[in-house]
């Protein structure tokens, strides 16, 4: 059960991105009944938001430019994600778990994100479903899977600390300038 807006965003992100065996998508029930004009922001943000992909990525560094280079640690994969608040507030060597989408050559969250330490990593182990040999889920892109890392956020207590905060906050500004 979610206990606050933090943990929330899990049951939005699993709502909106995936389904029952046999349903179509929230998303793509959206973008089926509301298109956006072709060739709009609109449009490029839906598509990408369709295409997200489920990812576990550790924080490398800031980025020259803005936000920070990450790692999918799943697929070895180095990647730009744009985002103001992670930038500011996140250390090197955090990693989190959470849908990400592409946009030209940058990657943003999909607002559900879960940090992942070793307890986390266990829980979700130990949730996943079974078969004879061990955990069923093989697949990052598995819904259980991202179930199954979002659970263990909440159970192992992380997202106790874990707040979002506005971009055009005060605070964060300050935060940013001083580096």
């Amino acid at each position: 059960m979610a206990d606050n807006g933090s943990e929330m965003t899990f049951v939005f992100d699993l709502a909106i991105h995936t389904s029952v065996s046999g349903r179509s998508r929230a998303i793509d029930r959206y973008a089926a009944k509301y298109p956006p004009l072709a060739g709009s922001d609109g449009a490029l943000i839906l598509a990408a938001a369709q295409k997200a992909s489920f990812a576990v990525w550790r924080v490398e560094n800031r980025h020259e430019t803005i936000g920070l280079q990450i790692t999918d640690v799943v697929h070895e994969e180095q990647l730009w994600l744009i985002d103001e608040s992670l930038e500011a507030s996140c250390p090197s060597g955090g990693m989190f778990a959470s849908r990400l989408m592409t946009i030209d050559d940058f990657v943003i969250t999909c607002g559900a994100i879960a940090p992942v330490d070793e307890f986390v990593l266990m829980e979700a182990w130990r949730s996943m479903p079974l078969s004879r040999s061990g955990p069923e889920v093989d697949d990052v892109q598995d819904p259980r899977f991202a179930a199954a890392m979002f659970r263990g956020a909440i159970h192992t207590g992380i997202m106790e600390d874990v707040r979002f905060i506005d971009p055009s906050d005060v605070d964060l500004q300050k935060a940013m300038r001083a580096g």
